[in-house]
């Protein structure tokens, strides 16, 4: 079997999505956000409709540039590791 020496190397990486971070690292930007809404009820009906209009620009544009600060300079999967070393610390 021949082997492809010009395969480039992040062929298999996720795609970049928006200001330099993937859509997996978009859900770890979501996650504190989603917390502070999971008490939205005890706040009113018409909360639901605002909430859902700001919590995308909200993840996106302070959470995207939160990530790309602490990402720059870093290695690949920097933030996962890191995480990975915080959860076994927790153990």
């Amino acid at each position: 079997m021949a082997v492809i020496d010009f395969l480039p190397d992040r062929l298999n990486n996720p795609p970049v999505v928006w200001k330099g971070f993937t859509s997996s690292e978009f859900l770890l930007a979501g996650i504190p956000l989603a917390v502070l809404l999971s008490l939205l009820p005890f706040i009113g009906w018409l909360a639901f409709p605002i909430c859902m209009l700001l919590t995308p620009l909200v993840v996106v544009f302070l959470g995207g540039g939160w990530i790309a600060g602490y990402k720059r300079g870093k290695p690949e999967n920097y933030i996962w590791q890191r995480l990975e070393a915080l959860r076994c610390r927790a153990r």
